[in-house]
């Protein structure tokens, strides 16, 4: 059984970026820009477990040299499949669309009539003084159910590479979401790390 509650001893290297919302990835010119920052790493490491959304599949397994290997959030778990990569990398961030949190919350509190207000709120990152805008509903029961799909499943899905057993293998992420269990110890901007203009989300 997996600890939530367990604290990585891996070096931790975020990549954030200025396009905070719930649907960056959407964005063509971001989702170009990310693809760079990801080639970058792989070139550094091909020995990588490259982990995002299955339905980026297409676009990123064509990247991968012969060394690495891709997976997905919400996929395989309880198996040794991906052990003896050197590198994790996680890409982008899993959760529920807004209308899925919806329905959700609809169904377990259908007798509360709960707002639905949504924006961005800072989070500063673990071991860090920086922080981030990330997406958030403001009513805290609707919050839990995005966070148990976005956080809960990217902390979750590390172990694919089983970081437990190695703490030489190096983990990368390329997500604005801020896991508390996981202090940061390299910080860096997309537009730092691919030296191109700041990237604001907009097409």
């Amino acid at each position: 059984v997996f600890d939530a509650s367990y604290r990585y001893r891996n070096k931790v290297i975020q990549v954030f970026s200025s396009a905070s919302t719930i649907t960056a990835l959407q964005n063509k010119r971001h989702l170009e820009r990310i693809l760079e920052g990801l080639r970058h790493y792989l070139e550094k490491e091909p020995r990588s477990l490259v982990i995002a959304k299955k339905a980026l599949e297409p676009i990123i397994k064509p990247l991968l040299p012969p060394e690495a290997a891709f997976t997905w959030f919400f996929g395989n778990r309880g198996s040794n499949e991906f052990m003896g990569f050197k590198q994790v990398i996680v890409f982008g961030a899993p959760g529920f669309d807004m209308e899925t949190v919806l329905m959700y919350a609809s169904c377990l509190y259908y007798d509360r009539n709960l707002s639905t207000e949504c924006g961005l709120e800072p989070r500063t990152y673990t071991g860090t003084s920086s922080a981030i805008n990330v997406f958030r509903f403001r009513e805290q029961l609707i919050q839990n159910i995005l966070e148990v799909s976005r956080e809960d499943e990217s902390y979750q899905s590390l172990n694919r590479g089983r970081l437990v057993l190695d703490p030489a293998i190096t983990l990368i992420l390329m997500t604005n979401i801020v896991i508390e269990q996981l202090p940061v110890s390299e910080l860096i901007s997309m537009d730092d790390l691919i030296g191109r203009r700041p990237d604001s989300g907009a097409e």
